[in-house]
């Protein structure tokens, strides 16, 4: 049997955690539902909250309300017509 060397596992340990990244990323997906005068009605976004910046996946940004049906909403300024509904 091979002998343990706790010098070659220190480094081997050492190596792998070099590029650990302490930093966790939470990144929740909705789909577009609807998209008209610079309102998107989305679904699934269960854990934003009104205010949050959306990013859409072709880089446009919104800001998420809800409205009074209790529908989830993003206010898209400038150019909303890249942001598609699912059809």
């Amino acid at each position: 049997m091979a002998e343990v060397k706790p010098a070659e596992v220190s480094a081997i340990l050492r190596e792998q955690l070099a590029g650990f990244k302490s930093e966790a990323e939470l990144e929740e997906v909705g789909t577009v539902l609807q998209v008209g005068d610079g309102i998107a009605r989305i679904y699934g976004l269960s854990n934003v909250q009104s205010g949050e910046l959306i990013e859409f996946e072709n880089g446009v940004r919104g800001c998420f309300f809800e409205d009074a049906h209790y529908t989830y909403c993003v206010a898209i300024p400038g150019n909303f017509s890249a942001c598609q509904s699912a059809n």
